[in-house]
């Protein structure tokens, strides 16, 4: 999780909070072990049915649909 090093180190004078969605993947075994190593990092997990959508996850899945269709065969 080189990301989180980086963060560090360019927020090292402020306060930084990891939000993480519910999204199975973003809470298996080795990214939980990674995150939680970090004490200078507090975690937030969104509930499963956050009442508010996830605008970073529908941005992602609209990037992953156009980029699917723009991408030649391989």
């Amino acid at each position: 999780m080189e990301v989180l090093e980086q963060m560090k180190v360019f927020y090292r004078s402020e306060s930084v909070i990891l939000v993480w969605g519910d999204f199975s993947a973003h809470w298996n075994r080795a990214m939980r072990a990674g995150a939680t190593e970090r004490d200078w990092l507090p975690l937030e997990r969104l509930p499963a049915c956050a009442p508010k959508p996830n605008l970073v996850e529908l941005l992602w899945s609209l990037v992953k649909k156009r980029d699917s269709r723009t991408s030649p065969p391989t």
